[in-house]
């Protein structure tokens, strides 16, 4: 397999089953169900081994690669970092509006930022909703950022949590 150009460890190879997904639906996980395995190259002194399986977003209507999409942002503090999967099999599944006639349903599959991802590792429960109130203030300048609707905020995020991590959530 040769050689990490990084760090000289002998890189391996995991077999790994993707889900394509079609990046004309945005951010939501959705597409015609089809899933690909692949050999994945990676290296163990500069990267942690692959999940077993993960999700490929890319165009699959043609015509339609030039349509606008969001970027991939993290399910609790909305960043944009790099995205590690949260397959977290709610209790309770959760649709929101969010506005322009458009709903989320909640597929039970959560992205997570690096920051909120070890929140979750550690059940930091507390930092992860505080981390979510931040978050929302940040991207949706148009609502005021008063205690009351950090308050507000929190509890909704409290609510969300309590459905998606259920028992682990306290």
């Amino acid at each position: 397999m040769g050689r990490c150009p990084s760090c000289h460890v002998e890189m391996h190879e995991k077999l790994v089953y993707l889900s394509l997904h079609a990046t004309e639906f945005g951010v939501r996980c959705a597409g015609p169900g089809q899933v690909v395995k692949v050999t994945l190259p990676w290296c163990p002194g500069c990267e942690d081994e692959p999940e077993e399986t993960g999700c490929l977003h890319r165009p699959m209507f043609p015509g339609t690669e030039s349509l606008p999409t969001e970027p991939l942002r993290c399910d609790f503090c909305l960043a944009t970092d790099v995205l590690l999967t949260c397959d977290v099999r709610a209790s309770y599944y959760i649709s929101a509006d969010v506005g322009d006639g458009r709903t989320l349903v909640d597929e039970g599959i959560w992205g997570a930022c690096s920051e909120c991802g070890l929140l979750i590792q550690e059940e930091k429960w507390e930092e992860l909703m505080d981390r979510g109130v931040l978050g929302t203030l940040a991207m949706h300048a148009e609502i005021p950022n008063n205690a009351r609707v950090r308050s507000a905020l929190k509890e909704r995020s409290r609510m969300v949590m309590r459905a998606v991590f259920g028992e682990r959530f306290k």
